[in-house]
């Protein structure tokens, strides 16, 4: 079976300064050539655009199996030139196999809650730990938190952009700051709040939120600090885009009845509530969304069992439903964390879990500890967790 992609009369044959023949397809009882040979002209493009009067088809240049063909086609009477693949499967020739899930060393038995990733720099915490990797996730250096001694952190989420990066203390309610990749120190704006944090995000250095218990998220913008009100007792989860409208998503459990709700808050306007499940108690852990057209939640149930929502384009949201999301929901682990590269979508959680949001699938990962965080851009995936276990994947 062929596969025909039309290019313009110009067209030019890279690759095929020495043409020769490799055969014909006769569909009309002659093999004769565009030139009145039976041979490949020395020109193919002089060929394209002048009249032809049969359905004839031949290939000039030569490829192997998956290579791309060089091809002229009779087509209304003129000579058009075309490219062609020789076989279909061929399209999945072309993209690699994903590598598996690899642990890294980390060089830490921390615990490890948060990991993000900015430019060539991703950042793992835990503890009193911050682990930097240059080279998307294969290795890991301890990076010095502050020049202050003695003192002991809870580290429990990262977040970054640009040169900036953030790391949250949970405990006290501190934020860690670097700006180099190399120096740690408390962060000149602090949130005017004494209740533990646990998450943090946000568009830039001058604009971003964290959130923790007791309905506390507090929003950083320039050089103020704001509180956000919301109907969630324990936010879990945060996440937003900027581009076109921008949004932002909170995700955790309800003040009244504790089930899995997302808050969602458009142009930072009105608050739109959407318990996700109201016959089950439960939080939502985990949001990622590309640029709010579509947009994944993970979490919990009670008893211990899996969460998995979406809304694909932004049609509402929906349990996933289909190949191991089903057992997932019934009787797997809790998700802790989701994150996508706009392309696939993982979704990690407790005993090792990793679910390949694209195939419905659980993957292998060679690790029953359990995993609490995830990164990925341009098909390089990080997943972190207990005990200083990181996973990598590649996706190609």
């Amino acid at each position: 079976m062929k596969f025909h992609k039309m290019v313009g009369l110009l067209f030019l044959f890279a690759g095929c300064d020495a043409l020769h023949n490799i055969g014909s397809i006769d569909r009309s009882g002659s093999d004769m050539g565009p030139d009145g040979s039976g041979d490949c002209p020395s020109d193919i493009n002089a060929a394209v655009g002048k009249a032809c009067d049969r359905s004839w088809l031949e290939q000039c240049g030569g490829c192997g199996r998956c290579q791309t063909c060089h091809v002229l086609q009779c087509s209304h009477g003129t000579w058009t030139a075309i490219e062609v693949f020789a076989d279909s499967s061929c399209y999945a020739d072309m993209r690699p196999a994903s590598t598996p899930w690899t642990q890294v060393s980390s060089g830490t038995t921390e615990y490890l809650h948060g990991v993000w990733g900015s430019g060539d720099k991703i950042f793992a915490v835990g503890g009193s730990t911050i682990l930097l990797s240059s080279d998307f996730g294969a290795h890991w250096a301890d990076v010095s938190l502050m020049s202050a001694s003695g003192r002991a952190f809870s580290l429990s989420g990262v977040w970054g952009a640009g040169a900036d990066f953030f790391a949250l203390d949970g405990l006290s309610s501190t934020i860690l700051h670097t700006s180099d990749a190399k120096k740690w120190l408390i962060a000149d704006v602090q949130p005017p709040v004494s209740e533990p944090l646990h998450v943090i995000w946000g568009t830039s250095a001058i604009d971003f939120y964290v959130a923790g218990g007791y309905n506390t998220v507090e929003h950083f913008s320039a050089e103020h600090w704001s509180r956000v009100a919301l109907e969630i007792s324990y936010v879990g989860a945060i996440t937003g885009w900027s581009g076109g409208i921008p949004g932002v998503l909170f995700g955790g459990v309800t003040q009244i009845g504790g089930h899995p709700t997302i808050q969602e808050q458009i142009s930072r306007q009105a608050i739109r509530t959407v318990v996700l499940d109201q016959a089950s108690q439960g939080g939502v852990k985990g949001l990622w969304s590309d640029d709010g057209t579509n947009m994944y939640a993970v979490g919990f149930t009670v008893p211990e069992h899996a969460l998995l929502y979406s809304s694909l384009n932004r049609a509402g949201w929906q349990k996933v439903k289909g190949g191991d999301a089903d057992m997932l929901e019934s009787s797997g682990q809790p998700l802790e964390g989701v994150f996508g590269d706009g392309t696939t979508v993982f979704a990690v959680g407790l005993g090792g879990t990793i679910f390949n949001w694209n195939t419905l699938k659980i993957e292998s990962t060679g690790t029953t500890e359990h995993l609490r965080a995830i990164w990925g851009a341009a098909g390089h995936f990080v997943a972190v967790g207990d005990n200083g276990t990181i996973l990598v994947k590649t996706v190609q």
